[in-house]
């Protein structure tokens, strides 16, 4: 069909009828350390936040977590501190071997 362009511009224009909702969505979502407290035992500060020794030294750069073989973790600057007396977890007493660093 060959439509002229009066009748293009007549279909142009018709006024497209458009179903629109609007819905209310509230997501909430919630994330944990895959370990069984997200606590250092040795400090006892979150392990997200940096542990008292960076928070006191303020040109400390970046604490991050270390995880044990038993799957604990602490902070690595109270471990570190830890391991120079006694080389096994606080937690379970196993010997001490780390699994991975991080944040």
């Amino acid at each position: 069909l060959i439509q002229t362009a009066q009748q293009r511009r007549q279909t142009a224009c018709v006024p497209l009828l458009c179903r629109c909702s609007s819905f209310k969505w509230n997501a909430l979502a919630t994330w944990a350390w895959d370990v069984d407290c997200d606590t250092c035992a040795i400090c006892r500060v979150q392990l997200m936040e940096e542990c008292l020794r960076c928070q006191a030294d303020a040109s400390s750069t970046d604490c991050v977590v270390v995880w044990g073989d038993c799957n604990h973790a602490f902070h690595n600057c109270c471990m570190s501190q830890w391991v120079r007396q006694n080389n096994r977890c606080p937690l379970c007493q196993q010997d001490w071997v780390v699994q991975r660093v991080g944040r």
